[in-house]
């Protein structure tokens, strides 16, 4: 998979799940700090602090790299994201570290 380096002054826009909005409008700040030298791929999942989101990338496609000066903006997906797991290719349910059908370890990126 390439990776989208996302240049200085460059916008990334990444989604997340209606679920986690909260967790985001409570400490939207700490987030966006926290993501910065980070990358994150499609079916990464983001620990920040005690909780685990489901972040997906929409701008640009695929995997991202955000920057210090990386403009990020974040929507809200009305509907459930869904994230497969790369060995056995299973729908996971949300907030899980290991796939539920095959055992294997899901993607998780800590910020």
């Amino acid at each position: 998979m390439q990776q989208a380096e996302a240049m200085p002054g460059k916008k990334v826009a990444l989604m997340v799940s209606a679920q986690d909005a909260p967790v985001l409008r409570e400490k939207g700040q700490d987030f966006f700090k926290a993501l910065n030298g980070k990358t994150i791929k499609p079916n990464d999942q983001v620990r920040f602090g005690d909780v685990l989101l489901w972040v997906e990338a929409t701008k640009p496609k695929g995997t991202v790299r955000i920057g210090q000066n990386t403009k990020v903006k974040i929507s809200i997906s009305k509907k459930e994201l869904r994230h497969s797991c790369a060995a056995c290719s299973q729908e996971q349910q949300q907030g899980g570290l290991v796939c539920s059908n095959c055992g294997a370890e899901l993607p998780m990126v800590e910020v």
